[in-house]
């Protein structure tokens, strides 16, 4: 591998000694008489090691370190001043801007060897593990990403097999599995918990006349009707063909009842085009959890099923 020194003094001489040092192939030198010249350098080639005068025209030693270490892509580049200064304060200030080495001028050959190749293995080092950062890196970020696509796959498996495939809403699978906790919530903080079993008046008569397609609009629209005349926290769910259940949390059976009846009056006002003339209705069953006597979710939904037979039996298009 070869290796890219720049160096940056406006003696010459001291700049071919150290070059006299370092006459292998396996060095390449970048020569600078000034700070100036040396950023512009930098600019435009890859370097390895800086070594850096302190005095020089223009812009010194610590101008240049001072701009040299607030660029981001050269902060990982080992720098070496070569000074004849012994000043303690000089030097500290020196380090403080990111020197990383000295060498003491007039320039030792034995010296200047052992540091320039010392301070060259911890580039490489850097490099290296810049790199083994850089791979491990993308590899973090692919399995991240890997692991996000295999979540978001899940959570979409997750939510598809918790709806109804026609209407969006949620199925008897996800009712169950929401119910239960719902349940035991209510009655440890005595709050009670109303049930609606919704179904659509003669339904079985509207497919004959209009045909499934148009079956399937009517029970997509219906699902859209309830779900708008519901709070954030209810809860709607296909429970079969044309009936559905609606679980309202914290909600008594009179609050209930006044839900079913907004339900009811919406969906009896809401007309679709490929009904024609024919009004859509609704019968509604309400029965609620009371905390207080509590009964189980399949005992809720049976009597809510019971209201709703009362319901129809009475004439349909209203709330029990």
């Amino acid at each position: 591998m070869v290796h890219t020194i720049l160096l940056v003094d406006d003696e010459q001489a001291y700049r071919n000694a150290v070059k006299r040092v370092l006459t292998d192939d396996q060095h390449r030198f970048l020569e600078a008489a000034s700070g100036e010249e040396a950023l512009a350098l930098l600019e435009s080639n890859t370097v390895n090691l800086v070594l850096l005068d302190l005095v020089m025209p223009r812009m010194d030693g610590f101008v240049f370190l001072e701009k040299f270490r607030g660029n981001g892509h050269w902060r990982a580049i080992p720098v070496c001043v070569m000074t004849a200064w012994s000043d303690g304060a000089k030097r500290r200030r020196a380090i403080e801007l990111g020197a990383d080495d000295f060498i003491g001028k007039p320039v030792d050959n034995v010296e200047l060897e052992t540091r320039i190749k010392s301070l060259l293995r911890m580039s490489q080092y850097q490099s290296e593990l810049r790199d083994m950062n850089a791979q491990l890196e993308t590899k973090v970020k692919e399995r991240t990403q890997h692991l996000q696509a295999s979540l978001d796959e899940l959570k979409q498996r997750r939510e598809e097999s918790t709806r109804d495939s026609l209407t969006g809403v949620f199925n008897r699978r996800f009712m169950w599995e929401w119910l239960q906790p719902q349940l035991k919530h209510a009655q440890r903080h005595k709050v009670p918990l109303t049930c609606l079993m919704i179904d659509i008046d003669r339904f079985k008569d509207l497919n004959d006349a209009y045909g499934h397609h148009v079956g399937d609009e009517v029970l997509k629209h219906f699902s859209r009707v309830i779900s708008k005349n519901l709070r954030e926290s209810d809860i709607v769910v296909r429970f079969g063909g044309e009936e559905f259940v609606t679980l309202l949390p914290q909600c008594n059976l009179e609050n209930g009842r006044i839900a079913a009846e907004r339900i009811r009056q919406a969906v009896m006002h809401t007309q679709l085009p490929s009904l024609k003339t024919t009004q859509l209705t609704c019968s509604i069953g309400v029965a609620t959890f009371d905390p207080v006597k509590p009964i189980t979710g399949q005992k809720l939904l049976k009597q809510a099923d019971k209201a709703l037979y009362k319901a129809k039996n009475a004439g349909r298009n209203r709330v029990v």
